[in-house]
């Protein structure tokens, strides 16, 4: 079984179906809203190819939870209260300059948006867009 990691004020992992590892992508979630979170999951873990192997609620959490499972894609709310987004992309990057990250956000480019693609996301999508718009551009990114 793999671990999957839940991370916010504490760090438990969970069990989940072993991934095929050829060419399988692994996800990190990042957002402070868990049912949305919940929806990553079965998204990401509906594609034969995808793997979320974590889900965050902080920045404080994806910077743990990044370091502990090297993710082929992080996927991270621009809007995290009590934390700042931007601080948690730019020591992910500093720390792994290829890492692979994807924003998400409320409106379709807004100024957290921008910050993000400053601070080396790879791309941005709008919240209400994940569910046709996921799942293509981490493949598109990833491959």
């Amino acid at each position: 079984m793999l671990t999957v990691w839940h991370a916010s004020d504490e760090t438990q992992p969970t069990t989940a179906r072993q991934p095929d590892l050829r060419g399988h992508i692994t996800v990190l979630a990042v957002d402070h809203n868990p049912i949305l979170l919940e929806g990553i999951a079965v998204l990401i873990n509906s594609q034969p190819d995808m793997e979320l192997i974590g889900t965050a609620n902080s920045a404080g959490a994806a910077i743990e939870l990044y370091r502990k499972s090297s993710p082929d894609v992080t996927v991270i709310d621009l809007e995290l209260p009590r934390s700042t987004s931007i601080s948690a992309i730019n020591e992910i990057l500093s720390t792994e300059p290829h890492a692979k990250l994807i924003g998400l956000t409320t409106a379709e480019f807004d100024r957290a948006a921008q910050q993000a693609l400053a601070a080396g996301v790879m791309a941005v999508v709008a919240k209400d867009r994940l569910g046709d718009m996921l799942v293509p551009l981490i493949r598109y990114r990833v491959r």
